[in-house]
């Protein structure tokens, strides 16, 4: 015979042996988060002061971005003292908006899966004066769909980050996905 007694968000299974097993509604087990960049539009070839990227040319785009999960509600950066120093992720040369196809992912290793928030940082990279930035954006989401493995992982649809500085020039679209990976590929690059 099993018992469920309710106690906050743990709930406490009692065989019949008697023997206690604890599971929590939000499980503690091993997770891959992937994210991936879709789209980035600079409709006006504009950084984030509003000026334009180059007089002659268009935006020379270098993306850097990491997935927040330690201070995902926290303001700009977050986590993170500067995304220049995480993930760089590409460089484009002289484009306004583009197709990304561009992934960030993170494994959560026996943590709690909650809130995440993609975090990208985009630079107008210049080859003679310092990089100007383009944008700063916030791609949060909560994972209610988690996937038994990559095979079965839904991703998520096509959702809008939010953009810090000239939301009306500038768009990112992303989409993400989550599921259960072993202890033993936690942490593994793939």
């Amino acid at each position: 015979m099993v018992w469920l007694l309710a106690l906050g968000v743990l709930l406490v299974l009692i065989p019949a042996n008697g023997e206690l097993e604890l599971e929590s509604n939000r499980q503690q087990f091993y997770f891959r988060i992937e994210t991936e960049l879709l789209y980035f539009e600079n409709t006006n070839n504009s950084l984030a002061t509003g000026k334009r990227c180059d007089v002659y040319s268009k935006c020379d785009p270098v993306f850097y971005g990491y997935l927040d999960l330690e201070k995902p509600d926290s303001p700009w950066p977050g986590s993170i003292r500067r995304l220049q120093d995480h993930q760089y992720l590409s460089g484009h040369k002289n484009i306004d908006s583009a197709k990304l196809n561009h992934a960030v992912t993170k494994d959560l290793c026996g943590g709690l899966l909650s809130r995440i928030n993609l975090r990208v940082e985009v630079f107008d990279h210049d080859l003679f004066t310092k990089s100007d930035l383009i944008e700063q954006y916030e791609c949060p989401f909560v994972p209610d769909l988690v996937g038994a493995n990559n095979h079965t992982a839904l991703w998520s649809a096509h959702l809008q980050c939010r953009t810090l500085h000239q939301p009306q020039q500038h768009k990112l679209a992303y989409r993400w996905r989550v599921y259960r990976i072993t202890p033993h590929a936690c942490g593994l690059k793939t």
